[in-house]
């Protein structure tokens, strides 16, 4: 996989607060992505939630458009096919303001079952922080 390094200044990071629901057990892994006109899809980002409920990803301020992908590594031997994950149909767009609404659904997909679930996002520039979010940092990439 390439590799993206995001340009951002130390400090300068904007914030994703959302939900993560699960009912499975492990880490979910959260990574933006973004998508050259010709290649595959680099990574821009990664972090990690440890539990559902509320959280804030904090994430490199200005990165743009990317696609945020979610997984949650149920067998603590990194993501795979047979875990819960979801990719977000349309992108976000990381500029300068804290985005809010951002809901994460992880379920265990089978093959040749129901397809898995979309996240849902409703971002709206609320001030509302849900109490007792957990704090994902991550990592440039």
């Amino acid at each position: 996989m390439v590799v993206l390094l995001a340009l951002a200044t130390a400090g300068d990071v904007v914030r994703v607060h959302g939900t993560l629901q699960h009912t499975g057990s492990g880490e979910a892994v959260v990574e933006l992505l973004r998508q050259p006109e010709d290649g595959a899809p680099l990574l821009a980002w990664e972090g990690r939630i440890a539990r559902p409920g509320p959280f804030v990803l904090e994430v490199p301020a200005g990165l743009g458009e990317v696609r945020l992908r979610a997984a949650l590594d149920s067998e603590q031997d990194g993501v795979g096919a047979k875990d819960p994950q979801v990719l977000l149909v349309e992108p976000l767009q990381i500029g300068r303001e804290d985005l809010y609404g951002l809901v994460l659904q992880l379920a265990r997909v089978d093959v040749g079952g129901p397809p898995a679930p979309k996240a849902s996002v409703e971002l709206e520039p609320t001030e509302q922080i849900a109490e007792g979010a957990e704090t994902a940092t991550g990592a440039e990439r």
